[in-house]
């Protein structure tokens, strides 16, 4: 991406009258630097290697649909606003280009330096206020799905990506685990250390359950010490049962969180589709129940939940 020192404008406009007129009229009107592209892929092509302020576009493009030629102008000048050049009695145009993300238009044949300097400004503020509103948006829909303390998903993002696994694995026959965390002996470390070192823990724990997993899996943070891993593609039972031994054996290390070294063990409860169920919640109480035999046994190790039908694999 070539970045421009000063504040550029790009007029695409295929019709020769039209665009001198106009990039006269933004050089009085404004301090823009103007780029003039005389053909609609020429216009493209510069969006695709220069970053622009703004960008004014007459849709009327030899070849293309006029709406298709908004659509791609806006596409490739984001973030940059767009001003649409439309005809004074085409109320439509201006409409649906508003509708598709436009920012403002222009009537042709009517720009005036003042008035084509009230616009630019005006979409300029706008865009600013759209991309201020997509931020704000994208920061809720995060916080809404991510343990603010560990960045994890949380239970309800887990549960999507777990049905969307199900769904896969049931048409393409394969299986998927489902591996409830627990630590061990946390709420001493968490008396012992305080609040401050517990949490620090957390954020361990989360760093090593991400690391030890495929890109494909996902760690989600079940509440308080608990945690989900969610095995996507796995062949069988025993795929889930290597995976839960790796994370045991990755748990076992010392943590660095306080004055000396800490260490933090874990349980794990161990559910798979289909083996052990078809339905997310299920699995996740399978895999719950799992995890507290491993819990009985000594902790720091794991356990594979029973079968549907009763049998232990």
């Amino acid at each position: 991406m070539t970045e421009v020192t000063a504040p550029a404008a790009l007029i695409v406009v295929e019709r020769a009258a039209e665009r001198d007129a106009l990039r006269e009229v933004l050089a009085r009107g404004t301090e823009y630097a103007v780029d003039a592209a005389r053909r609609f892929r020429d216009g493209l092509n510069l969006l695709a290697n220069t970053r622009y302020e703004l960008v004014l576009l007459d849709p009327r493009v030899r070849g293309t649909d006029r709406e298709e030629a908004i659509r791609a102008v806006i596409a490739c000048a984001h973030p940059a606003p767009v001003v649409v050049v439309a005809d004074e009695d085409d109320e439509h145009l201006e409409a649906r280009a508003l509708q598709l993300g436009a920012q403002d238009f222009l009537v042709a044949g009517h720009a005036r330096p003042t008035a084509v300097a009230r616009i630019f400004r005006r979409a300029i503020e706008r865009q600013r206020l759209v991309l201020d509103l997509e931020a704000a948006r994208t920061r809720a829909e995060h916080l809404a799905t991510h343990d603010p303390l560990t960045r994890l998903p949380t239970r309800a993002l887990f549960r999507d990506r777990a049905l969307q696994a199900i769904a896969w694995a049931r048409r393409y026959r394969k299986s998927v685990g489902v591996l409830f965390v627990d630590l061990d002996r946390f709420k001493e470390i968490n008396d012992g250390f305080g609040h401050d070192a517990g949490d620090r823990l957390l954020r361990g724990v989360a760093d090593r359950l991400r690391g030890a997993v495929r890109g494909s899996d996902t760690v989600a943070r079940h509440g308080g010490d608990e945690f989900l891993v969610l095995a996507a593609d796995l062949d069988d039972v025993a795929g889930a049962a290597t995976l839960a031994r790796t994370l045991t054996e990755e748990l076992r290390a010392p943590y660095d969180i306080a004055a000396e070294p800490v260490r933090c063990r874990a349980s794990i409860g161990v559910a798979v589709y289909p083996a052990h169920g078809d339905a997310v919640d299920d699995l996740v109480r399978r895999a719950d129940r799992a995890m507290y035999l491993a819990k009985h046994a000594g902790g720091a190790t794991f356990r594979i939940a029973e079968r549907v039908d009763g049998e232990v694999p």
